[in-house]
């Protein structure tokens, strides 16, 4: 079932998980649509009875993040009796839609959190650009300066703070092709940027990196319709990862090597020479509590994915945090994966460095970051001692 129209009012809203209850003005062209509908498919049925005698204002209840008084909701969902309040319209999915009438407009421009807009801006912008208000923020921003009290270089704020609320409601109609609800988008675009929709794209797999327990094989089957061929070295380490986070939300630290290597074969369908060709690393310890990392082969800071990995860094202050699994480099086959905890980069760790990799015969010259990691909670020196035995070090 689907219904459209304004947000009027939010009775209340959580702001840790989004869970939402509000007051949506419907769309009556949208019902009398849904009502032909349901009667040309399936002949009368309890929701068509419902809309028959629909009020023109609806309690809906869902995860709505980001919502705002004044926003233009496309639902679906299904309606519900609540014991106590009645009927109202559990949402499952939503899109959030551009402001239908230059009044919809100007009450979502006064309530959508827009430093330097409220009420009576709102009301000035619109009823100086009427119709033509959407085209000003989106292409001739500096005309936002007419306004009294928006300095030419406020308006560019307040047009790219605009442009960049619609990019995150962009990325919640996306994240829905990979079973994400709404409540990790904000997560995702604050770790991904305006460029968040390219950036999965050219590596759906990063969701794996950014939310928890995602659906994996959904995922999956987006970066396989893409293009991505199934040996991907991407997709490997992505669902040996996936693979080692599973383990570890079932309350194991440690997995036999075996058995890692078996159940990411089937997950992915690949050969075993596939998957130890993409997990073969160079990590190694520096204490008990420190470990010196390398990324993949063909990386530049400041480029490409170590703009993600080491976002915050610098700054003293990383936005990822790592789920640290090791093995020793002079393990057996059956011997194990151990889940050591979690991990930050070190701020002033960061190293550019180029090693010789044989490419068809030829040596070449190739990126690499080096970076150190440091474990949230130190093991026992006993465990360190077991785990370096026999190493380098």
């Amino acid at each position: 079932m689907e219904l459209q129209g304004e947000i009027i009012e939010i009775i209340y809203k959580n702001d840790l998980n989004s869970y939402c209850i509000a007051i949506l003005k419907i769309d009556k062209d949208v019902i009398k649509k849904n009502k032909k509908e349901m009667s040309d498919q399936i002949g009368i049925t309890d929701d068509f009875n419902i809309l028959d005698n629909l009020d023109e204002e609806m309690t809906i209840v869902g995860y709505l993040p980001f919502i705002n008084v004044g926003d233009t909701l496309k639902a679906t969902g299904k309606f519900v009796e609540h014991q106590e309040y009645g009927l109202q319209f559990k949402v499952d999915t939503f899109e959030k839609m551009m402001p239908q009438t230059t009044k919809a407009l100007e009450r979502y421009l006064a309530n959508c959190g827009i430093k330097g807009i409220g009420p009576a801006t709102a009301r000035n912008i619109v009823e100086t650009f009427g119709e033509d208000t959407l085209n000003v923020f989106k292409f001739e921003p500096a005309k936002l300066a007419q306004i009294k009290g928006i300095t030419k270089e406020r308006a560019v704020e307040i047009a790219n703070t605009f442009i960049e609320n619609w990019e995150v409601w962009q990325l919640v109609g996306f994240l829905d092709k990979f079973g994400i609800g709404p409540q990790n988008a904000e997560k995702i675009y604050k770790a991904l940027g305006v460029n968040a929709i390219d950036e999965i794209e050219s590596n759906p797999y990063i969701l794996v990196d950014l939310v928890n327990k995602v659906n994996f094989e959904q995922i999956d089957t987006m970066a396989l319709n893409l293009g991505f061929e199934y040996n991907n070295e991407k997709r490997i380490r992505s669902g040996v990862k996936h693979a080692l986070m599973r383990m570890t939300y079932n309350g194991h630290c440690c997995t036999r090597y075996e058995g890692l290597i078996e159940f990411v074969k089937k997950l992915l369908n690949v050969n075993e020479n596939d998957i130890e060709d993409s997990i073969k690393y160079e990590d190694r310890f520096i204490s008990n509590s420190k470990i010196h990392c390398y990324t993949k082969n063909g990386r530049k800071l400041g480029q490409g994915e170590t703009l993600k990995m080491f976002a915050g860094v610098s700054e003293g202050d990383p936005e990822l945090t790592y789920l640290l699994f090791v093995k020793r480099s002079d393990a057996e086959d059956d011997d194990e994966f151990v889940y050591l905890g979690t991990g930050k980069v070190i701020s002033n760790s960061l190293r550019q460095e180029y090693r010789k990799i044989d490419k068809k015969g030829k040596l070449v010259n190739t990126p690499i970051v080096s970076y150190d990691l440091k474990l949230d909670t130190p093991i026992s020196l006993t465990r360190y001692r077991m785990l370096t035995e026999g190493s380098n070090e």
